[in-house]
């Protein structure tokens, strides 16, 4: 088999009815949920966690084989124990990609940012491809997922309360304006209610932003405006 083959993880954004219709569709669903108070750690084809507001969460695959998700607490207790945590997830799975959302600076809440900062460096010191939702900007705001291995998808559900009204993330302007930083993975696939967004969407966010040929089409394009420009001077 060729070692060129690469496998696009698909990440979805979807509203609250969509989400609880994929979560209970799911194979033994209510076993499938990461619970942050005892199970944090789940291995498994499908696993799903709710609520994730000041925690940090996510995932790490190795695409159609193997898959793992975590919901951490924003705790002094986990909060000296990540080395250990995820050094033993490691040892267990070795992945090939994975994703990171969460976190919330929040009046009150000590750990959230440190921890998903901290969770953030030994997660990308280990693997390539990390795609990342950092830090809610509202009070009130929080992140739900479910991943299926045999579709190689994540499924989000982003829910935000913004000037007095409940909002369920189904836009791109709705995606930028619930997290402070997001950065879509080289290989992953970003969609937002069914519609795919394109790196010529939001350059910003992702990480393999243009195609080469693009990037020599707007050099060309600047040399051949300084050539004109000189061109013009001499006359």
């Amino acid at each position: 088999m060729s070692r060129e083959i690469s496998f696009k993880s698909k990440i979805q954004f979807v509203n609250k009815e969509q989400f609880k219709k994929i979560v209970q569709k799911s194979a033994r669903w209510k076993k499938s949920n990461i619970d942050h108070n005892s199970n944090y750690i789940k291995y498994g084809m499908n696993f799903h966690t709710t609520k994730i507001r000041t925690c940090t969460a996510g995932g790490f695959i190795i695409p159609q084989k193997k898959s793992c998700g975590f919901h951490i607490l924003n705790s002094a207790f986990f909060n000296e124990k990540l080395d250990w945590i995820f050094q033993s997830t490691f040892f267990n799975i070795q992945p090939e990609r994975a994703l990171l959302i969460g976190s919330k600076k929040y009046d009150g809440v000590k750990y959230s940012l440190e921890n998903f900062k901290k969770i953030k460096e030994i997660v990308t010191s280990k693997v390539k491809d990390v795609s990342i939702f950092e830090c809610h900007r509202f009070p009130y705001s929080e992140s739900n997922f479910h991943y299926s291995a045999s579709k190689d998808t994540w499924t989000i559900l982003g829910q935000y309360n913004y000037k007095g009204k409940d909002i369920q993330v189904t836009t791109l302007k709705d995606l930028k304006r619930l997290y402070k930083k997001i950065t879509i993975a080289k290989g992953d696939r970003l969609f937002i209610n069914g519609t795919e967004i394109l790196p010529k969407n939001c350059p910003r966010i992702f990480l393999d932003k243009q195609p080469l040929t693009t990037t020599k089409s707007y050099f060309r394009a600047f040399i051949d405006k300084i050539t004109s420009f000189f061109k013009h001077d001499k006359h």
